[in-house]
């Protein structure tokens, strides 16, 4: 059963980040995750919102969780630990 994966976290630069964002599209595309929207806060560019549409809780947890996606996001200028929402449509 899938749903939607809302990631909020900042970034020391939006356009390098963006840069590396791209690079992992098909890393998210195994774990089942779909861009929906990319977003930036009004207030600071560098706090960075992203909504996917996911396929697969446990793929989408298993990425998260793995080192190698901790890494390219340190590696891309990440600040912190990100907050990651998985979500479902209420019924």
């Amino acid at each position: 059963m899938g749903g939607f994966v809302l990631v909020i976290h900042r970034c020391k630069n939006f356009s390098e980040w963006k840069k590396g964002f791209a690079i992992d599209l098909s890393e998210r595309t195994a774990a089942t995750l779909t861009e929906l929207n990319l977003m930036q806060s009004t207030s600071d560019p560098n706090e960075v919102v992203i909504l996917f549409k996911a396929g697969d809780f446990a793929k989408v947890k298993t990425f998260m969780e793995s080192p190698s996606l901790k890494a390219h996001m340190e590696k891309c200028g990440v600040i912190g630990k990100p907050t990651v929402h998985i979500l479902q449509t209420a019924k």
